[in-house]
């Protein structure tokens, strides 16, 4: 999962007016990718995904 999660990072991080940011929560196995900053002119601030691990187990 981290994996994943840091390799779509590196493909959205060529904005430099857009940090992208991970977050690991891997006692409670939930994974964030979060973006904040500007694009032509707009904020752009949310959660791009977030994984709950839990909700893959049945």
């Amino acid at each position: 999962m981290e994996k994943v999660l840091k390799d779509y990072a590196d493909f959205l991080g060529n904005d430099p007016d857009v940090e992208v940011e991970l977050v690991f929560d891997k006692e409670r196995n939930r994974y964030l990718l979060v973006e904040a900053g500007w694009q032509d002119g707009y904020r752009i601030y949310g959660t791009t995904l977030l994984f709950n691990k839990k909700s893959f187990m049945p």
